[in-house]
């Protein structure tokens, strides 16, 4: 008898149109996805070269002066060392080009044993180039690709205290090697004050000298893991469906974000809901 209560319960409840019970779900607040004008901006890692050159003695003999450190900026026709050779006659070195001074061979006395040998290395100030690698997987994003037909501005953090400001024409970003998951690129960049050191990696921050349109959402609908962001869409039965984003730079109060959404989604803002849940909508 039981069995055959049970057996027409679930009968009927088969046949229920559950739709009657949508008051029952929870109200939540609701955003939709919205498109805003920027300017794109992709922030990577970069490297700074310049050519090198020999300090070389003109003389043997020893160092008997030294007016400079390792590290230090100097300029062109500046007074580096002097040598002394046997006959007391002293010769001084001075710095064909400005640059940074390397490591210094000699201390003050040493003896220099011939004609030519190298008491330090001068990296050049000029011209300093700027290597950085983009994934393979960004250069795909559409709005990376705002990047090149236009000037780029480059922000370079190359110390806490010092940001490097240059716009650089597009035409004088060169795509160069390529890696199994990143392109590399390098231009060149002015530095007549010394203040960018060869060999030294520097943040960088490119941006392009147009807008594009690109999906943002507020930002208290943006969920993370320790692994990844995501939103809380809702489907056309009113179900929540969790959709993985990239969670890009915040911009007038939003979160620009990149996946596999679009502009006029419905968003829920509530951390109670998971995905699957029904939900009935305010908005936000």
């Amino acid at each position: 008898m039981r069995f055959l209560l049970l057996a027409s319960i679930a009968l009927l409840l088969s046949g229920c149109n559950w739709d009657r019970f949508a008051f029952l779900s929870p109200e939540v607040a609701s955003t939709e996805i919205s498109s805003v004008a920027v300017y794109p901006q992709y922030r990577l890692s970069g490297e700074l070269t310049s050519p090198h050159s020999e300090i070389q003695a003109p003389i043997a003999g020893v160092l008997s002066a030294r007016y400079v450190n390792s590290g230090q900026f100097v300029e062109s026709g500046e007074r580096l060392f002097s040598v002394e050779d046997a006959e007391g006659h002293s010769r001084d070195i001075k710095a064909t080009t400005s640059g940074r001074i390397g490591d210094i061979r000699f201390e003050m006395g040493e003896v220099i044993p011939t004609r030519g040998s190298v008491i330090a290395e001068l990296s050049h100030a000029e011209p300093m180039t700027l290597h950085i690698h983009v994934s393979r997987e960004a250069l795909g994003y559409s709005y990376l690709k705002t990047l090149l037909p236009d000037n780029i501005e480059l922000s370079l953090q190359a110390s806490p205290e010092l940001v490097y400001h240059y716009t650089a024409q597009s035409s004088d970003v060169i795509r160069g090697k390529e890696y199994s998951r990143t392109v590399g690129f390098h231009t060149t960049i002015p530095n007549p004050e010394g203040q960018l050191i060869s060999g030294s990696t520097v943040d960088v921050v490119a941006t392009a000298q147009r807008k594009v349109d690109m999906l943002a959402v507020p930002e208290a609908a943006v969920y993370h893991t320790p692994k990844y962001s995501y939103l809380k869409l809702v489907d056309h039965r009113y179900r929540v469906v969790e959709r993985k984003v990239n969670a890009g730079r915040q911009y007038q109060g939003l979160r620009l974000i990149r996946g596999q959404v679009s502009e006029g989604d419905i968003l829920v803002i509530d951390d109670r809901v998971r995905e699957g849940d029904r939900v009935r909508l305010t908005r936000h």
